[in-house]
């Protein structure tokens, strides 16, 4: 599950920086205002707001020495409350994760196994879906949010430090003063990955924008995550897909063990046949 907890976070952010100078500027908005104004940019008509659901292909590629890893993400949303985020490796399903609203899950395809999410794992689903969603309000779902505006690198920005119930666990967002976009997110997660409890440090940038239908979207990205490059484009953008509740539910994987039984009953049956002839 280990690249699947990393995807989570990767899909969240939008920023890669170095260290920046900070300087603290006198606040002339509320939280409130300033999630109109950035919903507004996103989607100025309302095309968004009045889908019931959007599609989205990415491909991810983490940089190696000597060569690349590459991943392709499909992320499916439908409203009101169903978000899945599946992972892909040369066409073969490698994971994903898959929320209901009420409950969400972590699906190794590779494995056959099913995680239910819980804690903090389930409220960094929900923070991907409410994200994605339009007219999100952060307030709702961090335990608090801080509202500043700061100068940093010669430009003006909000930012809006967000904290889960856990109080080591944050979410950074930088959001431009002028253009109301999304343009820095920092990331300092504590997740299990492996039954071991890890720090995940992250950091990106958006390198482009697109429009499809009105509605303004990340196209490019770059991201560093505990010292990992990766890059991620949107080769794919739909709204309005026809997709499904029921699509937004656990697989269901046989028990092995039947698999076997069924298996050996199926050469018992072969070997009797061909001993007839």
């Amino acid at each position: 599950m280990k690249y699947l907890q990393i995807i989570i976070l990767m899909l969240l952010i939008c920023l890669f920086t170095g260290c920046s100078s900070v300087t603290v500027l006198e606040n002339d908005m509320t939280l409130s205002q300033l999630e109109d104004r950035m919903e507004q940019a996103m989607d100025p008509k309302g095309v968004l707001a009045a889908a019931d659901s959007f599609y989205q292909c990415q491909t991810l590629k983490y940089e190696g020495i000597f060569s690349d890893d590459l991943y392709e993400i499909q992320i499916r949303y439908l409203k009101p409350h169903y978000l899945k985020v599946t992972t892909l490796k040369f066409n073969q399903l490698q994971s994903a994760f898959i929320f209901n609203g009420n409950a969400a899950w972590s699906v190794d395809y590779r494995k056959k196994t099913i995680k239910n999410l819980v804690g903090d794992e389930l409220l960094r689903i929900k923070a991907l879906y409410y994200m994605m969603s339009p007219g999100s309000r952060y307030e709702k779902l961090f335990k608090q949010v801080n509202l500043d505006k700061i100068m940093m690198d010669e430009k003006v920005f909000y930012r809006l430090t967000c904290y889960t119930e856990d109080a080591g666990n944050k979410l950074v967002i930088y959001v431009d003063a002028e253009d109301f976009l999304r343009e820095k997110l920092e990331y300092d997660f504590r997740v299990e990955i492996d039954g071991k409890v890890r720090r995940i440090e992250s950091t990106g940038l958006i390198e482009a924008y697109d429009t499809v239908n009105n509605v303004l979207y990340p196209l490019e990205m770059k991201n560093i995550t505990n010292g990992v490059e990766s890059e991620t484009v949107v080769s794919e953008y739909r709204l309005n897909v026809g997709l499904e509740a029921s699509e937004f539910q656990a697989p269901l994987f046989p028990n092995e063990s039947e698999t076997r039984k069924k298996h050996k009953e199926q050469l018992e049956e072969q070997k009797k046949k061909a001993e007839q002839f």
